[in-house]
C-alpha cells in the first residue's frame, strides 16, 4: 500500500477547547467525524485563527496559500434563508448583515405601527370624550345661566347660542362683582336714555343748642322785681297769666279790667310794668329771637331735604330717606310747639326733640345716594367703554354662577 501523500501542512497542534498539545499529521485529504463536542469545529478554527499551531513543509509558509474553511461558522455568516421564501438565500456576510438590519428595522416598524395604532385609538377616544364633555359643558352653561342671561340680555348680544355663549365663558376669567352694582351699571349702560344727574344737597348740621336764647328753654324766666304787686302775682304764681292778659288787652278796655270789668287804678300800667324788670324783658326778647331763628333755620333745612326727592335720579330707593325726613319734620313741629309754649309761659321749663341725630343719619343716606349718582355720571361720560366692560362682566357673572 502506497503511503499517503503529505500535505503542505505537516502537523497541526491543538491547544483549544478540550485539546492539550494534541498533534495531527494531515494528508492531502482528511476526514474528521464524531459526535457533537468531539472537536471538529476546534480543528477548523485552528486553520483559520491559529497559524502558529500549523507546521508547514520546509520552504513553505501560510502566505503562499489561501486557507479556506467551509465550516458551520462560514455557512452561518455567508448563507441565510431570505425571509420565508423557500430555496431563496442571501449569500456572503455583507448581504446577511444588511438583511439582518432590514429584518430589525421591519420588526421595529411593525412594533411602532402597533404602538401608533394604540396611540391613535387613545387619541380618537380622547377626542370623542372631549367632544362629549364640550357638548355637556355648553348645555350646562346655557341652562344654569338662564337667570343671568335674562337679567343681562343686552350684554350678551351675538352670544345667544349655547356654543357661542360657552366659548365666551371659557375666554373670561371670573371676577367678583357686587351684584347690585353690576345691575345698576347694566341698567345705566343699556337704558337707552342714560343721562347725568345733579348731586343731592345736604342740609348741613343745624345744632339748635348753639343758637342764642336756647339756654332759656331749660330755665324759668321770671322778674326779680320786689314791688308789692309783683310779690302778689308771684305768690299767686300768676306772672305768666298777668303778662299775657296785659299784652293782649293793654289800652283796649277803657281803664277797666278785661275780666271783671272793675275800674282799674290810675297807676295800673305803671304797676304792671314794674312787675317785669329789664332782665326779664331781655330774656323774653331773647327767647322770641330764638324762636324766629329756629323756625327760619329749620324751614330751610326741610325745604332743602324735600327738594332732593323731586330732583333725585330715577332708580334710587328713597323710602328710608323719606321716612327719616318725615321724622325730622315731626320733631321740628314738636319743637316749634314747645318753643311757642315757652314764650306763652316763660316760667315753664321745656326740652327740645333731638334733630341732630336725624340730620346725621339723613346726611349718611345722601352720601350713599351721591356715590351712586357719581357712578352713574362717570358711566354716562364714558358710555362706550363702560358698555364693553358691562358685556365682559355680564358673561363673567354667568361664569361665576357655573363655578358655584
Amino acid at each position: 500500500m502506497n503511503p499517503k501523500m503529505k500535505s503542505a501542512i505537516e502537523k497541526i497542534t491543538l491547544n483549544d477547547a478540550t485539546f492539550s498539545n494534541e498533534v495531527i499529521e494531515p494528508t492531502y485529504v482528511n476526514f474528521f467525524y464524531g459526535k457533537n463536542g468531539a472537536g471538529k469545529s476546534t480543528i477548523a478554527r485552528t486553520f483559520k485563527t491559529n497559524d502558529e499551531h500549523l507546521q508547514w513543509q520546509d520552504g513553505r509558509v501560510s502566505t503562499d496559500y489561501d486557507v479556506l474553511v467551509y465550516d458551520t461558522d462560514f455557512i452561518n455568516a455567508n448563507l441565510r434563508n431570505y425571509g420565508n421564501l423557500a430555496g431563496v438565500f442571501t449569500v456572503n456576510e455583507t448581504n446577511i448583515a444588511i438583511q439582518e438590519q432590514v429584518d430589525t428595522l421591519n420588526a421595529e416598524r411593525k412594533k411602532m405601527g402597533e404602538e401608533y395604532n394604540g396611540h391613535k385609538a387613545t387619541i380618537d377616544q380622547k377626542v370623542a370624550d372631549k367632544s362629549a364633555a364640550l357638548s355637556t359643558f355648553q348645555s350646562n352653561c346655557w341652562s344654569k345661566s338662564a337667570e343671568d342671561r335674562t337679567l343681562f340680555d343686552e350684554a350678551i348680544k351675538g352670544k345667544k347660542k349655547a356654543a357661542l355663549f360657552a366659548q365666551e365663558i371659557l375666554a373670561i376669567t371670573p371676577v367678583a362683582h357686587n351684584f347690585d352694582e353690576l345691575k345698576a351699571l347694566y341698567g345705566t349702560v343699556f337704558s337707552g336714555d342714560a343721562q347725568q344727574y345733579n348731586m343731592l344737597s345736604k342740609a348741613g348740621k343745624v345744632t339748635y343748642a348753639s343758637l342764642p336764647g336756647y339756654e332759656l328753654m331749660g330755665k324759668p324766666i321770671s322778674s326779680s322785681s320786689d314791688t308789692d304787686f309783683a310779690k302778689f302775682i308771684k305768690a299767686l304764681k300768676a306772672t305768666d297769666w298777668v303778662r299775657s292778659g296785659h299784652t293782649h288787652f293793654a289800652g283796649q278796655t277803657d281803664g277797666k279790667c278785661p275780666y271783671c270789668q272793675q275800674k282799674l287804678p290810675s297807676n295800673f300800667d305803671k304797676e304792671i310794668a314794674a312787675c317785669f324788670d329789664a332782665q326779664y324783658q331781655d330774656d323774653i326778647s331773647a327767647i322770641n329771637a330764638f324762636q324766629r331763628t329756629y323756625e327760619s333755620e329749620m324751614n330751610s333745612v326741610v325745604a332743602t331735604l324735600e327738594s332732593n326727592v323731586s330732583a333725585a335720579m330715577p332708580g334710587l330707593d328713597l323710602s328710608e330717606y323719606e321716612v327719616k325726613v318725615q321724622f325730622l319734620i315731626d320733631a321740628i313741629t314738636i319743637n316749634k310747639q314747645r318753643i311757642a309754649a315757652k314764650i306763652k309761659e316763660p316760667t315753664s321749663i321745656a326740652s327740645l326733640e333731638d334733630t341732630d341725630s336725624l340730620l346725621i343719619e339723613i346726611g349718611t343716606l345722601i352720601d350713599d345716594f351721591n356715590k351712586k349718582i357719581k357712578e352713574n355720571n362717570e358711566i354716562v361720560s364714558d358710555l362706550k367703554t363702560k358698555k364693553v366692560l358691562c358685556k365682559k362682566t355680564g358673561v363673567g357673572v354667568s361664569s361665576r354662577t357655573l363655578e358655584s
